[in-house]
């Protein structure tokens, strides 16, 4: 009876499983041929170009000094001064978390929506440029949903493995507030796993029996590991990313590391907010 029960309960997710990648492939779809008949790609110049291009072949491109280091410093010191020891819900919607019981990516912290607590910050969500990139990579209108701070502490060993963001479309910009190397964790990603379509779909319908559905083992990765490349780059440095492709946080090996990050979604709503 009980293994009755447990074929039937996998019965049921991998249906379930099957039809949201259907439903996400055929949006896929839909997209790509409005995009094609109909789409108002963002114009782009030449320089503009250039990242589109990088990011349709590799997922990602990195903008070395987008910020100059001197703001940059500026607003890493404000954002400090708001980091506790514990959580909290700050007046106007931004809250802090910390992130403990995991297993992985202990004492990371966030400040979701911190736009609504350090107004400096807008400038980096609302700035047009990525919005800009990202119109143009998926040929429609895309949204800043919500935006991070997040300091990685220098005890931060054990990141999560390779994963996606969601299955559905979404792109972030990440602006480094620290010089990154290979010692206080960059930001990795698979180059071209953006556009391995079958990976991710099978993956999305056969999931995880014990981890999130969107988590890859390096089991599933093997034939593609040898394309990781850990993006490091100085403070002020701009990532854009297709974050469907395959990515994680490398541990910190001595020093830690801050970073906004601005999540673009096709929606013009707020995401994660509070109550």
């Amino acid at each position: 009876f009980i293994s009755r029960m447990k074929a039937t309960v996998m019965t049921a997710k991998l249906i379930r499983n099957l039809k949201g990648a259907a439903t996400i492939t055929f949006g896929d779809i839909g997209d790509y041929l409005r995009g094609s008949l109909f789409g108002d790609a963002a114009e782009l110049n030449e320089r503009e170009t250039g990242y589109l291009n990088q990011l349709k072949a590799d997922g990602f491109c990195v903008i070395e000094g987008y910020w100059e280091p001197e703001k940059v410093e500026a607003l890493r010191t404000r954002l400090y001064e708001h980091v506790s020891e514990g959580d909290v819900d700050f007046e106007g919607g931004a809250y802090l978390r910390h992130r403990t019981g995991s297993g992985y990516d202990e004492g990371i912290v966030r400040i979701n929506h911190v736009d609504k607590l350090i107004p400096e910050t807008k400038d980096f969500r609302h700035d047009p440029f990525p919005l800009k990139i990202a119109q143009a990579y998926y040929r429609k209108q895309y949204y800043s949903g919500m935006m991070i701070f997040q300091h990685n502490p220098e005890s931060t060993g054990v990141t999560r493995t390779f994963h996606v963001d969601c299955f559905t479309k979404e792109f972030k910009s990440f602006l480094y507030l620290d010089d990154v190397d290979e010692s206080n964790g960059p930001f990795t990603f698979i180059r071209g796993s953006h556009r391995n379509h079958a990976l991710r779909l099978k993956k999305q319908i056969l999931g995880n029996p014990d981890d999130a559905p969107t988590t890859f083992f390096e089991t599933d990765v093997k034939t593609i590991l040898d394309r990781e490349v850990k993006i490091v780059g100085g403070k002020g440095s701009l990532v854009l990313a297709d974050v469907r492709g395959l990515h994680r946080g490398s541990p910190q090996l001595g020093r830690s590391r801050a970073v906004l990050v601005n999540y673009i979604i096709p929606e013009n709503k707020e995401i994660f907010t509070q109550g």
